[in-house]
């Protein structure tokens, strides 16, 4: 069994509260879920040999942090990156290790362009401070990973088939179900700090329903869609424990194999493939047919006949269109340069 080292921070500070009767139950479940999970994964054979080992340094004595209530997740992790001046770029990172933090209730989420992400006690809502041996020029497409392991995980609690909506919005038809932001907050020549912030709809708010203009998918509902064959729902701490396992998995299998062994289990879930679609960027709007994603992470957009390439931008389907299925020769990529920055914006998108 991989070892895990719980930490339960009692916070003396008014931004980061946990409550008196924070409960130890609640972060058992969570590490016996996590560990569960990477046994399951290590017995499959996910990485047999040598990468089994070095895979084990993303999750081996990792920190588990629970919270009653935080303001954010990710920002919380983003501030327990130490950055370390020692002189050398190499060894900046030395000294951080891969973490999870859960919250009960997050008061002050960010979503798409910046936007609030509403969330209350009936959401899941955690982030992953990943600490990847990858140079951050590397890491094109890291984004889209790690919704291919959310939206699979997520897909086999459901009675109903998700998809994923480029960058990584899981949905559920048209419905959102969860959404995930990807940050880099610190990195070296060699390894880049990633956060990653997950949100999922666990069951029906009314107060967040309220307050979004979209149609919303949950848990809850998706697991009873099948009345004949009733499945009951996991609770929101094995689900975060599981959906933690399976995207660490991810990470380091994209720091082992990139992007091509994640290639084709996103073209299954692809929500935008031969749709129609609308992407709206700096103020202008390129209408088109959306024909997958380049290797770093861009979406394809077949836009008269000339596919073109697009880092981040607000994607929308195009309902009253007719979709078709093109073939069209790419053009040459684009802001090649510009990984970071489509990864950041890729989250945004995404509405976590």
């Amino acid at each position: 069994m991989v070892a895990v080292t719980e930490v339960v921070r009692f916070c003396t500070q008014d931004r980061y509260k946990t409550g008196k009767d924070m409960s130890k139950l609640s972060e058992k479940i969570v590490r016996d879920a996590f560990d569960a999970r990477i046994a399951q994964h290590l017995a499959d054979n996910s990485y047999p040999g040598e990468k089994q080992s070095s895979s084990l340094k993303l999750w081996d004595d990792i920190d588990i942090d629970y919270f009653q209530q935080l303001p954010s997740t990710s920002q919380y992790l983003k501030e327990q990156c130490d950055l370390k001046n020692t002189g050398s770029d190499t060894d900046r990172l030395a000294g951080n290790r891969s973490r999870v933090c859960i919250a009960a209730r997050q008061t002050s989420g960010v979503g798409r362009r910046g936007n609030p992400w509403y969330s209350s006690e009936n959401c899941i809502t955690f982030s992953i401070l990943a600490i990847l041996d990858i140079p951050p020029a590397s890491l094109g497409g890291l984004s889209l990973a790690t919704g291919v392991a959310v939206a699979e995980t997520l897909d086999d609690l459901c009675r109903t088939d998700l998809t994923l909506k480029w960058p990584n919005d899981v949905l559920a038809g048209r419905a959102k179900l969860c959404g995930i932001l990807t940050e880099i907050p610190q990195s070296s020549r060699q390894r880049a700090a990633v956060v990653t912030g997950i949100g999922v709809n666990y069951v029906s708010d009314s107060h967040v329903h309220g307050k979004v203009d979209r149609s919303i998918a949950t848990l809850q509902e998706l697991t009873s869609a099948d009345q004949q064959t009733p499945c009951q729902l996991p609770g929101r701490e094995v689900v975060a424990g599981q959906l933690a396992a399976d995207v660490l998995m991810a990470h380091q299998l994209f720091v082992d194999s990139g992007w091509q062994a994640f290639a084709d289990r996103f073209a299954t879930l692809d929500a935008l493939a031969n749709q129609r679609v609308s992407v709206s960027q700096d103020g202008s709007v390129h209408d088109g047919i959306a024909v997958g994603v380049a290797a770093d992470g861009r979406l394809k957009v077949d836009i008269g006949g000339t596919v073109q390439c697009f880092a981040a931008g607000d994607v929308t389907l195009s309902r009253d269109l007719p979709a078709k299925t093109l073939t069209a020769k790419a053009s040459t990529p684009q802001d090649t340069g510009m990984v970071i920055t489509a990864i950041k914006s890729a989250g945004k998108s995404a509405g976590f």
